[in-house]
C-alpha cells in the first residue's frame, strides 16, 4: 500500500467524504507514474545508503542519505498537494469512520489484499474528530 494514498483516504474521510472504487482508481492512476519514477527510486537509494560498504566514508554517505531523504519527503509532499488539488472534491458525503473504513478496505481490495482490522482500528482512533 502507498502510505500517501492511505493518508489521502483518511483525509477525505476526515472531511466527511467516502471514495468509491472508481475514485480510488482515479487517485492511483494520477500518482502511479510519480510513485514509480520519483518516490520509489528516491526511497530505494535512501535505503541502499543506510548500510554502505565499509569502503565508503560513512559520514559523507550519511549526509548524502539525509539529503536524499529530504528529497523523498519533498516528492511525497508534492504528491499530497497534487492529490488534494486535482482530486480534492472526490467522494460522497459520509461519516468519517464509515468513509475511512470503506476507503481503506476498498483500496486493499483493488490491490488484491486485505486491510487488517487491528490496523484499521488504530487508524480510526487517530482520525481527528470534527467538532
Amino acid at each position: 500500500m502507498d502510505v500517501n494514498l492511505v493518508l489521502y483516504l483518511l483525509w477525505r474521510a476526515h472531511c466527511g467524504r467516502r471514495l468509491s472504487a472508481d475514485d480510488i482508481t482515479s487517485v492511483i492512476d494520477l500518482i502511479a507514474a510519480w510513485q514509480e519514477n520519483v518516490v520509489r527510486p528516491l526511497r530505494g537509494v535512501r535505503r541502499f545508503l543506510k548500510t554502505p560498504d565499509t569502503a565508503w566514508p560513512a559520514a559523507d554517505v550519511e549526509q548524502l542519505r539525509q539529503r536524499i531523504k529530504a528529497q523523498e519527503l519533498e516528492a511525497e509532499r508534492l504528491q499530497h498537494i497534487t492529490m488534494q488539488s486535482a482530486l480534492g472534491d472526490l467522494g460522497a458525503p459520509e461519516a468519517a469512520d464509515a468513509a475511512a473504513t470503506f476507503g481503506l478496505k476498498t483500496y486493499a481490495q483493488i490491490l488484491g489484499s486485505e486491510f487488517p482490522d487491528h490496523h484499521l482500528v488504530t487508524l480510526l482512533r487517530s482520525l481527528p474528530r470534527v467538532s
